[in-house]
């Protein structure tokens, strides 16, 4: 990059008036710029002093070994990784990049990780997203993972090298775990089958049958029954996970999630529209009453509709930051949360929502008894 300039200054009184005197042309040079200057006065006439800059300044790029392009990119130091147990119980260590396999086939030996390894990226939405088998960072970077396993997060020895840049890798050595088994089922289907499968993890199952619900729901019915998010929410859905530690910020994080994703945004306004409004106000109905109601009228209560999760999710959520009453002590109670494991929690949670959901689906829209103008068929 170069910059060129040119400054040419007068005005209207004398050198002599600004105490200064006429210098000579005087060119100056550098490494990587020259100018030349000089003040004056004016030729025309003897009243006006004068100065004049002409030059130019060279930028230079990075070095050709920071280019990122071949064949003058540094090559990467790929990192070590764990990826076996030998016949004395030490752990097996080997580097990810191709080079050193030795021809041996390893390109496709998963590595094992403790789940904390993603709170990095968790906690950075707007830099970073988890996909049901994808981390990535923007338009920087992106690897495939294997979040669908039941002992933590996998990665193929291979990919670690080829997509993960180095700084990276060092994150991830941090949480480098012993494998007791090869990848998950969904990613076996997937990358070897050749299989679409449905992810297994209670977090991206969630995910993936609430924004369907959402589509049909809309789709069928001309309304939504959980509101979309405002601009500054989005992040929420994105956020929520099953805990990656038994962390008690971390869970009521996810609680919070799940409140602002199945609780907070119950459409009541269409809700109320499809009860009688003295019902509404003898029962005193909001959110999860109306729709309750609503499905008890339209549909007779069923057992399979555990709206109680509904319930408890926002007990849950009521107990976060303020003082626990009642209902926050019967929900703890009846929830076990003293002798559970938060992450087992979360996940029971997450899996009674994720059935209620479908047989919502399954009551309400297969039924087909509803239009979009709301008229019963």
């Amino acid at each position: 990059l170069a910059i060129f300039l040119t400054i040419d200054r007068r005005v209207t009184v004398s050198l002599g008036d600004l105490q200064m005197e006429a210098t000579p042309g005087e060119v100056v040079t550098g490494n990587d710029f020259i100018y030349y200057w000089h003040i004056q006065t004016d030729g025309s006439t003897d009243s006006r002093a004068t100065s004049f800059l002409i030059g130019k300044k060279i930028i230079s790029g990075y070095p050709k070994s920071q280019c990122g392009m071949a064949p003058f990119h540094e090559k990467k130091k790929n990192l070590d990784f764990i990826i076996g147990m030998d016949k004395d119980n030490k752990p097996i260590l080997q580097n990810c990049s191709p080079d050193t396999y030795n021809g041996r086939d390893l390109y496709l030996r998963t590595v094992l990780f403790r789940r904390e390894v993603l709170k990095k990226y968790l906690d950075y939405p707007e830099r970073y997203s988890i996909e049901d088998g994808i981390l990535r960072c923007g338009q920087r970077w992106m690897i495939s993972i294997d979040n669908n396993h039941n002992e933590g997060v996998g990665v193929f020895l291979g990919d670690l090298a080829r997509d993960m840049p180095e700084s990276e890798q060092n994150h991830w050595t941090q949480f480098n775990i012993i494998a007791e088994s090869g990848p998950s089922q969904v990613s076996l289907d997937r990358n070897f089958w050749c299989l679409f499968t449905e992810p297994l993890s209670a977090d991206l199952r969630f995910k993936s049958t609430y924004e369907k619900f959402c589509d049909n729901w809309k789709g069928q019915m001309g309304w939504h029954l959980f509101l979309p998010p405002n601009e500054g929410d989005k992040h929420v859905f994105t956020q929520l996970h099953a805990p990656t530690s038994e962390s008690i910020s971390e869970f009521e994080n996810q609680i919070s999630n799940l409140s602002r994703i199945l609780v907070e945004p119950i459409n009541e306004s269409e809700l109320s529209k499809l009860l009688d409004a003295n019902t509404i106000k003898e029962k005193n109905l909001r959110g999860i009453g109306k729709l309750e109601e609503w499905l008890n009228t339209s549909h007779g209560a069923t057992p399979e509709l555990d709206i109680l999760v509904l319930r408890q999710i926002q007990s849950l959520r009521n107990g976060i930051g303020h003082r626990k009453g009642e209902k926050f002590e019967k929900t703890s109670k009846d929830l076990n949360l003293e002798s559970r494991s938060k992450i087992e929690v979360i996940i029971d949670l997450l899996t009674r929502a994720e059935k209620l959901l479908i047989n919502i689906e399954a009551l309400v829209l297969t039924s087909n008894c509803y239009s979009k103008d709301k008229s019963v068929r």
